[in-house]
């Protein structure tokens, strides 16, 4: 009776072993590809079509209303960069007087106007932060200045902009 009940095991585990066999695959590299195509209906013959063989009249999907005349558009190129003239006027104090003293900051605004505010809010506890900009700053060939002429040129400018 063991033996029955051993090999009926067996044969179980082995049937078990090859229903998991099969050509299922887990990226499905033979799958066919399928697609599908637009679907297109006439609204009206649809909506009459259920009235119709229902017998009454339901109530209908609202369609779109195409009365507003709105429509999307593709996608345009950009053909110019807006101008920078919605900086606050304390934002451009600050950064035209850097770019004055001869400190490339295109790309870096938010950056250099976010530490100088930094600046006036937490004042020479933000001098890392001020030294770390003016860093970053030379090591971008931004100016040929020192690091730490440059980090005094933005505490000035911070000073006079926000504090």
């Amino acid at each position: 009776m063991r033996k029955l009940a051993v090999v009926a095991l067996t044969f179980a585990l082995a049937g078990g072993m090859a229903a998991c066999g099969g050509e299922a695959t887990v990226d499905n590299q033979g799958a066919p590809s399928t697609t599908v195509s637009p679907l297109t209906r006439d609204s009206s013959s649809s909506s009459s079509a259920s009235a119709t063989s229902s017998g009454t009249n339901t109530s209908r999907a609202q369609e779109p209303s195409t009365a507003s005349g709105g429509s999307d558009r593709g996608a345009r190129e950009v053909e110019r960069i807006p101008d920078d003239q919605s900086r606050p006027q304390q934002e451009q104090k600050l950064l035209s007087t850097l770019k004055n003293e001869g400190v490339d900051v295109s790309t870096l605004e938010d950056t250099i106007v976010a530490t100088a505010q930094t600046y006036c809010q937490d004042g020479e506890q933000s001098h890392t932060l001020i030294k770390a900009i003016a860093g970053q700053l030379v090591e971008q060939h931004r100016t040929d200045k020192s690091v730490d002429e440059v980090a005094a040129m933005i505490e000035k400018a911070a000073k006079n902009a926000y504090c």
